[in-house]
C-alpha cells in the first residue's frame, strides 16, 4: 500500500486523495462516511477530497436509497490527464515563445554596467547554470567542485545539454576532485587540469561571454556578475593559471 500511495503522489495526488482512490478501487463503489473508514482520512476531509477527484474525472457516483455511492473511474483516465498536461504546456510554451521577445527587449542592461544579482537556493544555482547554456559561450571554471546532492541530476542533464550545443568547457579542479574529474574529462568538449594541492570551500567561478557566476554549494547560492571588463581580466587570469598547470 505505501508503495502505491507513494506512485499515486507522483501522478499528483494528495496523500488523502490516493488514499481514497486506492479505497474505492478495492471497494468498487462506497459511501463517502465507509470510505473514511477504509481510507483511515477524517470524514471531515472526504467530502472535499472526492469533490477534487470528481473533478479530476477520477471519481464518479451513482444514488442508491437517496445515498451516493462513489466509484473510482479506469485508472487508464491517469493517461488522459497526463495527455491534457502535455497539451497545456504546449499551450504555454507557444504563449512564453510569443511574448519572449518583448521581454527580451525590457531588459536592457548597458553593457558597460556592473550589474550584479545573487540567486538563492537550488532553483537560483540551476537558473546560473541554465543561462550558461543559454549564452553559449566556452564555459571557464575555476575551482570545480563535487556538487552537493540535490543537484547532481540537473548536472548531469546540464552536460548533456551543453554537449548536444557544442559548448566547450575547459575546468580547473582542487586536487581532492580528481576522481570528478577524471569522469568530466571523458565527455566530449570537455577539457579538465588539476590543482596540485587540496583547496578550501565549496565555491566555483563560472567565466563565460561577458558574464561571471559564483557558485556557493554550501549554502547553496550564486552570484551573477554581467561586466565584460571583469569577465576578460579573470578570462586571461585562468589562461595563464591554464597553461602553468
Amino acid at each position: 500500500m505505501p508503495d502505491r500511495l507513494k506512485k499515486l503522489e507522483q501522478l499528483g495526488l494528495s496523500r488523502n486523495k490516493a488514499k481514497i482512490y486506492l479505497s474505492l478501487l478495492k471497494s468498487g463503489s462506497s459511501t463517502a462516511e465507509n470510505i473514511a473508514k477504509s481510507s483511515g482520512v477524517h470524514r471531515r476531509n472526504v467530502y472535499d477530497s472526492l469533490d477534487d477527484l470528481m473533478k479530476m474525472g477520477l471519481v464518479g457516483y451513482i444514488v442508491k436509497n437517496k445515498k451516493r455511492y462513489f466509484k473510482a473511474s479506469n485508472p487508464n483516465y491517469f493517461l488522459e490527464i497526463l495527455e491534457e498536461e502535455k497539451e497545456k504546456l504546449k499551450r504555454k510554451e507557444v504563449n512564453v515563445s510569443s511574448i519572449l521577445s518583448d521581454l527580451l527587449q525590457i531588459k536592457q542592461i548597458p553593457k558597460e554596467e556592473n550589474f550584479v544579482s545573487i540567486h538563492k537556493g537550488i532553483k537560483g544555482v540551476k537558473s546560473l547554470l541554465n543561462d550558461i547554456l543559454v549564452t553559449g559561450k566556452e564555459n571557464l571554471v575555476l575551482h570545480a567542485h563535487k556538487p552537493p546532492e540535490p543537484i547532481k541530476n540537473y548536472l548531469i542533464n546540464f552536460h548533456k545539454r551543453r554537449i548536444n550545443k557544442k559548448i566547450p568547457i575547459k575546468m580547473i579542479f582542487s586536487k581532492n576532485d580528481n576522481n570528478r574529474a577524471f569522469k568530466l574529462s571523458k565527455l566530449p568538449y570537455t577539457k579538465v587540469k588539476y590543482l596540485s594541492k587540496d583547496t578550501v570551500g565549496q565555491i566555483a567561478i563560472n567565466i563565460y561571454g561577458d558574464k561571471i557566476s559564483i557558485i556557493m554549494w554550501s549554502e547553496p547560492t550564486g552570484i551573477l556578475i554581467e561586466n565584460s571588463e571583469i569577465a576578460d581580466s579573470l578570462r586571461t587570469y585562468f589562461k595563464i593559471l591554464w597553461k602553468a598547470l
